[in-house]
This record gives C-alpha cells, sequence and structure tokens, in this order.
C-alpha cells in the first residue's frame, strides 16, 4: 500500500521546508483565507505533529546517549563529588 502511494509528496507535506506564505495584515484576514492556502495548513501540520516528533527523537537519543556514557564510567568523578559532606 505505501509502494501504491505519492511517498514523496507525503515527505514534503510533512518534513518539507521552502513555504511560500501570502502576506496578510490581520488575523481576521488570515484565517480566511486559510482553507484555501495550503502552505499554511501544512505549516501548522508540521509545528502539531513533525516537530514533536523530532524533539521526542533528541530527547530519546540524548537519553540513550546519557545512559551509554554513565555505564561507561564517565559519571564516576561526579559522584564522588557528590559523597563528600562539606
Amino acid at each position: 500500500m505505501i509502494l501504491d502511494s505519492d511517498f514523496k509528496q507525503a515527505l514534503h507535506f510533512y518534513f518539507g521546508g521552502n513555504f511560500n506564505f501570502p502576506e496578510y495584515d490581520s488575523y481576521r484576514e488570515l484565517w480566511k483565507h486559510m482553507p484555501e492556502n495550503f502552505e499554511i495548513i501544512r505549516g501548522y501540520t508540521q509545528f502539531r505533529f513533525t516537530v514533536p516528533a523530532y524533539v521526542g527523537t533528541a530527547y530519546s537519543l540524548a537519553a540513550w546517549v546519557s545512559l551509554r556514557l554513565a555505564s561507561a564510567g564517565v559519571r564516576r568523578t561526579a559522584s564522588r563529588v557528590e559523597d563528600k559532606s562539606w
């Protein structure tokens, strides 16, 4: 089913850049023309779905690196400093 779809267009919709937003004078004018303007819908979709996916991936990668460094003994010096009572 995924081979029958236009995968390149879907990737551009969720991950592509080069937005072509027209200029508006007010928010009322922006929302009035929003159903007609595909770029606004694409930008809003990226903001609501793609950005959280990027953030989740970065957080997971950072957590994995932190655990790998902890198991390699990098945090041993920090634990010695914390154990000292001042």
